[in-house]
């Protein structure tokens, strides 16, 4: 029971870890071409897909 808690607890903190660099990406996308927003947001999503 033990190791399920800390393996939620680890989950739930690499989500919050990625939601933090996906926030922080967001505000450095924000003065780019659409173009290069709509590319980095293809190359999160594959990112995420792959954790």
């Amino acid at each position: 029971m033990v190791g399920k808690a800390s393996s939620e607890l680890n989950r739930s903190r690499e989500r919050s870890v990625s939601e933090r660099a996906l926030r922080g990406a967001k505000k450095r996308i924000r003065f780019c071409r659409i173009e290069d927003v709509l590319a980095a947001e293809e190359l999160l999503a594959d990112l995420l897909v792959v954790q």
